[in-house]
């Protein structure tokens, strides 16, 4: 699992590049919870990378146990404005961008 990774990102506002179903992302990460399925999921905002509708940057939900190669950057991001740190598609949140 890339948890530990991806919370050690948060914390420090840093971009990460990983592949999610065969195609690498770089992507903002803002928080980390448990959805109403179940399924521990990534909350981030996709800046690069393969993306099925093309329509980038913009906000995706990854499946925390579909991503793989996870790369910490060095480049950090600065908060988006729309970043909901109290996510309603989860019931539980396990990490997450504190403002």
């Amino acid at each position: 699992m890339n948890l530990s990774e991806i919370a050690e990102a948060i914390s420090l506002k840093k971009q990460i590049t990983f592949f999610y179903k065969g195609n690498k992302r770089i992507v903002d990460p803002y928080l980390v919870g448990i959805n109403t399925k179940n399924n521990t999921m990534l909350s981030a905002y996709q800046v690069d990378g393969y993306s099925d509708t093309g329509h980038l940057p913009n906000w995706r939900l990854f499946n925390i146990n579909q991503i793989s190669g996870v790369e910490i950057l060095d480049s950090t991001f600065m908060t988006n404005p729309m970043y909901n740190p109290n996510d309603k598609r989860m019931i539980a949140i396990l990490h997450r961008l504190e403002l």
